[in-house]
């Protein structure tokens, strides 16, 4: 096998990506990010060098109740989140842990979704890690109705994600499906999934389509029976997006992520294996607890492994690299475009009067969890906020990397050295172009309406 890149994970221009759904998004310049380091030296961290942050865009002077910092510091309030690697790399980064009722810090870092009334009180220097209405490309109803408006409208340009149907709603129409395939006698395998689930709770193949609950709230996707194999498993890509800015959409594409590997060898489904979901799904909350789940903490062995090993891999293999992250660029491009028009109006909601490609308070880092079938064609399985989990210790070193967390210390660094970044008003003239630019932006979300 190849090894792993050893570059602990960075970003760079991978590709242009023009998409043929719109002349104006045509015309658009779009770059994914992924080749520039972000940290000082590959032995450790170095102090970020951050100007004074605490001034007010507005000229308003505001009395800020905490602790006296030194001049030039950035602080982080990180109350609202119960996993301690945020808290570890906050200080490898040496930004100052505010208290926990400092509404004023710098960094503010939440768990869950936050409400609009927090977001229109933040300041002009302050920055939040949740965009109000992205909600519509995390949850999989919402990503499987606003999909399915993209494709009626462009469907050669939306054909990465699977024929999914809502429950109840759609009911009627999958029930049509399945008549129009028996009266072809084919018979396909599906996939039932909770509207709102996560972690492959409550994940179910099916066949025999009279056996649904139809009153039920779900989806229900066309299996991919044909998936590309690694070793003779069956495996997803777990790719971690960044987005700083929704006016006009600036995205980042992180150059490593996972590859999730199912634990028994792959068939395809059939009414004797459908249950064997340790073959069907990738899941790690699923999978570990197999007794075939082989933990490594290397990145090119075991049940979890390095995107950066799998980009070797392919390489290695005589296969297109370049093409492979032109086509998983190009579907994050699209699929965050559908969320973009919900995006932007909650967002204006809360920051009314603010003008258009101004900075904004708020990121968001989402993940998206892709599968290839056979031809290296990447399909979108789904896509979520930043899901941290810890099975295991890590290195308080950053530039540490483990086989065994979904994120590891070094990601959350990078995506924290790049909000850093952008809390210095500099990360478009160090990291490169946004995409797209404003006004396609606003075109493009009248075209989607």
């Amino acid at each position: 096998m190849p090894s792993p890149p050893n570059d602990g994970g960075k970003f760079d221009t991978i590709t242009t990506v023009t998409p043929k759904v719109h002349p104006e998004y045509q015309r658009a310049s779009m770059q994914m990010l992924y080749d520039q380091p972000l940290l000082g030296n590959d032995q450790g961290t170095s102090p970020m060098n951050v100007p004074p942050a605490l001034s007010n865009q507005n000229g308003v002077k505001r009395k800020v109740h905490t602790k006296k910092k030194k001049k030039g510091f950035i602080t982080a309030n990180v109350a609202g989140t119960k996993y301690e690697i945020i808290r570890i790399v906050i200080e490898e980064m040496t930004f100052h842990k505010a208290r926990d009722d400092d509404e004023m810090a710098n960094l503010i870092w939440n768990d869950s979704a936050v409400q609009h009334e927090k977001i229109a009180e933040l300041r002009n220097y302050q920055r939040i890690n949740h965009f109000p209405g992205m909600g519509e490309i995390c949850r999989k109803d919402c990503l499987a109705r606003n999909m399915a408006k993209m494709i009626k409208s462009q469907p050669q340009e939306y054909s990465f994600i699977p024929k999914t149907w809502i429950f109840p709603a759609e009911c009627t129409q999958f029930q049509n499906y399945v008549k129009e395939l028996k009266r072809k006698r084919k018979q396909k395998t599906f996939i039932v999934k909770p509207a709102n689930g996560a972690m492959g709770h409550g994940i179910s193949l099916i066949r025999n389509y009279e056996k649904l609950p139809v009153q039920d709230h779900f989806i229900v996707q066309e299996y991919l029976d044909k998936p590309f194999l690694m070793e003779g498993y069956k495996f997803d890509l777990r790719f971690y997006i960044l987005v700083t800015s929704c006016d006009p959409l600036r995205v980042f594409l992180y150059n490593d992520g996972l590859v999730r590997m199912g634990t028994e060898k792959y068939h395809t489904p059939n009414e004797s294996n459908l249950n064997q979901l340790y073959m069907h799904l990738t899941n790690y909350s699923v999978n570990k607890h197999n007794e075939n789940f082989e933990r490594d903490e290397t990145v090119d062995k075991g049940s979890k492994r390095s995107i950066g090993w799998f980009t070797e891999f392919l390489r290695t293999n005589d296969y297109d690299v370049a093409k492979f992250w032109g086509d998983v660029s190009e579907l994050v491009v699209k699929t965050l475009i559908v969320a973009e028009p919900h995006v932007l109006h909650a967002y204006r909601m809360c920051r009314p009067g603010q003008p258009p490609g101004s900075a904004s308070v708020c990121f968001e880092v989402l993940g998206f969890d892709i599968i290839l079938d056979r031809k290296l064609k990447p399909w979108l399985l789904e896509s979520c906020r930043l899901c941290i989990y810890i099975p295991s210790p890590l290195s308080r070193n950053p530039r540490h990397t483990t086989n065994t967390a979904p994120i590891t210390a070094s990601s959350i660094h990078r995506f924290l050295a790049f909000v850093n970044a952008a809390l210095k008003d500099a990360a478009v003239g160090r990291f490169g172009v946004p995409i797209p630019g404003a006004k396609a932006t606003r075109n493009m979300a009248r075209w989607r309406n």
